[in-house]
């Protein structure tokens, strides 16, 4: 059992490590890390202590890259926000309550 326990610390500062990469300056790298996310939702490895402690700071990355990313990013991001709608069902009233930023209401016009 201690194997299982030291896989998954590490397997949480992977995901931990690729969270930060989106607050990075360079849209490639913000890139990598959503397509990275979207792996790790669509075969279901999403870590649950990352997603129980991080998703409200996925979601801001997701909604910044909507509002200032390239079109690439924008449908990472967008594809990233609906994943965690359904992977996190029991939370999705709150990521819907986050995403009604009302910054985010004509930011494209």
């Amino acid at each position: 059992m201690e194997g299982h326990t030291e896989c998954s610390k590490i397997l949480l500062g992977y995901f931990l490590a690729n969270l930060e990469i989106l607050f990075d300056k360079r849209a490639s790298e913000r890139v990598k890390a959503l397509s990275f996310n979207i792996q790790a939702f669509t075969t279901k490895q999403q870590h649950p202590k990352f997603m129980e402690n991080n998703l409200i700071t996925l979601l801001d990355r997701c909604l910044i890259s909507i509002t200032k990313g390239s079109g690439d990013e924008i449908s990472l991001a967008a594809n990233t926000i609906g994943l965690m709608a359904v992977t996190a069902a029991d939370r999705a009233h709150e990521l819907y309550v986050e995403c009604e930023d009302p910054n985010l209401m004509g930011s494209h016009s």
